[in-house]
């Protein structure tokens, strides 16, 4: 049979400027090895189509490399890279994002797309990421063909406090009720938390769940850096050599708690003035106002204590994860799917301690660690975190032991026949 694999999302496709984008990205790139894990995949015709919004080509959150990476991965597998018009202009990936409005004329225009290839595949398997494809199967109603998993990086019901409101929790229903009414359509859970909120938050049921687990792509290029890269890297921040490197990484966004994390470290440096922080921060989908108030924040920490960097560097945190100097690494988010950057320490850190707040995804993958210290979610119980973290020594961060390869490959046994 002829067999078109389709992967539709807002990020990682052209750019990598999110968790999705980086999932995305990792089973695209690593495709070729899913694909020889899939008895069903090997004895078949495949192509693998990647479906991406448009994104104006002199944005600075379009990333050539990545859509040349996209563009290589799809040939390799038959296919090709398709870019689909939103109302969004494609002048930022917070545009492309969007609200209510664009999720569904994305989801509308993805459907479009496939009703014009359909014709060409005996059956065709698609991957929605996260909520702009979501209704997918909504405007695709009557195409047996086209197989469907929704893979939900973020939930109206979690994210509440961020991009949620009234019409996004009238889309997830929307969604799943369209795709609990077709029998070979099913939703990929992240992480075991998302599954339980699936389950008693959406009243999904069991059968329609599916584990797309969030993993990393081991071999990618962007975790093949030599020790020059590295130190280049390293050099062109002009990181001091002779701190404990305290390390944050994530959306400027609230729910990744800088806010928090600023005000305890300041406590810290009352006390003991051997670290240096280090925060990236990409704002390419961040609100103005947190901005200026984490700028405030950053502005009452002594000079040259802090090295806040706001562009997203896909390099920089597994460059920095395997510096010497590497003491501590703070997760304070407060709420999360199955965020990345943990994924990221416990695969690439050398010696260090993983500070992490006290919310069930980050419980799930950090609890068995023995360099690993929670946290309330505020600044005074992190600050005794970090004083707890001070006095232990050399704690190592247990490696993460599966990758987007193993979870993907698991997660499409229960797809295909």
């Amino acid at each position: 049979m002829k067999i078109g694999i389709l992967v539709a999302a807002h990020d990682g496709l052209q750019s990598i400027l999110t968790g999705v984008g980086v999932i995305v990205n990792s089973f695209v790139e690593s495709f070729h090895e899913i694909r020889n894990k899939s008895l069903f995949l090997m004895k078949n015709d495949i192509e693998l189509i990647c479906i991406a919004p448009y994104i104006d080509k002199s944005s600075k959150d379009y990333h050539p490399n990545v859509r040349e990476s996209t563009i290589s991965a799809c040939k390799k597998n038959n296919g090709c890279l398709i870019e689909i018009p939103t109302l969004s202009d494609g002048s930022s990936q917070q545009s492309i994002w969007g609200n209510p409005l664009q999720w569904r004329n994305a989801s509308s225009s993805l459907a479009t797309t496939i009703m014009s290839i359909e014709g060409k595949y005996d059956q065709i398997y698609l991957f929605a990421h996260d909520t702009i494809f979501s209704l997918a199967r909504y405007y695709l109603n009557e195409f047996d063909k086209v197989k469907i998993v929704w893979i939900p990086h973020s939930l109206g019901k979690v994210f509440e406090k961020e991009h949620a409101d009234k019409e996004r929790l009238i889309i997830e229903k929307d969604a799943i009720s369209s795709l609990s009414k077709n029998k070979g359509d099913f939703i990929g859970y992240i992480g075991e938390s998302f599954k339980q909120t699936l389950e008693n938050e959406y009243s999904v049921k069991k059968e329609k769940l599916i584990p797309f687990i969030n993993e990393i792509y081991l071999d990618s290029k962007r975790y093949h850096l030599s020790i020059e890269e590295k130190r280049r890297i390293i050099t062109n921040y002009n990181l001091p050599k002779d701190k404990k490197i305290i390390f944050s990484w994530g959306r400027c966004v609230p729910q990744k708690g800088f806010d928090l994390i600023i005000p305890a470290y300041r406590n810290l440096l009352n006390k003991y003035d051997d670290y240096h922080l280090v925060l990236l921060m990409p704002i390419e989908t961040s609100d103005n106002n947190y901005i200026s108030f984490i700028e405030k924040e950053l502005g009452d920490l002594p000079s040259g204590s802090v090295t806040p960097i706001f562009k997203f560097d896909p390099c920089l945190p597994y460059a920095l994860l395997k510096n010497k100097n590497i003491d501590m690494l703070i997760f304070a988010s407060r709420f999360e799917g199955n965020p990345l950057t943990p994924i990221e320490a416990l695969s690439f850190s050398r010696e260090a301690k993983i500070l992490y707040s006290n919310i069930p995804p980050l419980n799930e993958l950090l609890k068995e660690n023995e360099g690993a210290i929670q946290f309330e979610l505020n600044p005074p119980s992190l600050y005794e975190a970090m004083l707890k973290a001070r006095s232990l020594k050399g704690l190592i961060i247990r490696k993460s032991k599966n990758s987007i390869i193993d979870n993907y490959a698991k997660g499409l046994s229960y797809l295909f026949p």
